[in-house]
């Protein structure tokens, strides 16, 4: 919904019980119309607007308790707050950029040389054909006889 990079399991697989609290907190923020009197900052103009930044709004401790437990064995980087684990994510991002790349050049230069193994392979299969054929083998026959 808010774009590329906007993962809230960014920092590792996240449970489902977990996700399903994220998943509230961002219809929280979207859809529920009484999110907008708890706005810490009402002015658009106004320095240091931060449009999701909510205030003294109200929340069950059982609800925080329930939050804290679905999430308790899942990984989040910093203190959790999402924004907080940009730089974390982008790095891992890179990382994971990286690995591919190398993995990608492995890849190539593995196909790389079972070609050539490949086109050896070949050339010298028609070299011995043609020594066969005109008489002259490269092998000698196996002496059938022992002494």
């Amino acid at each position: 919904m808010y774009g590329a990079g906007y993962e809230w399991d960014r920092c590792g697989p996240m449970s489902d019980a977990c996700q399903r609290f994220f998943v509230q907190e961002a219809c929280l923020y979207q859809c529920d119309p009484n999110a907008g009197k708890f706005l810490k900052i009402k002015d658009p103009n106004a320095e240091g607007y931060n449009g999701w930044q909510l205030h003294q709004m109200p929340i069950k401790r059982s609800y925080c308790d329930a939050w804290f437990d679905a999430c308790r064995n899942d990984y989040f980087c910093g203190t959790g707050a999402f924004f907080e684990c940009e730089a974390f994510y982008q790095e891992k991002l890179k990382d994971k950029a990286t690995e591919t790349r190398v993995e990608e050049k492995r890849l190539k230069i593995g196909l790389s040389l079972a070609g050539v193994v490949a086109l050896v392979g070949i050339f010298f299969s028609i070299f011995l054909i043609r020594k066969e054929r005109g008489g002259t083998p490269v092998f000698s026959p196996v002496n059938e006889q022992v002494a």
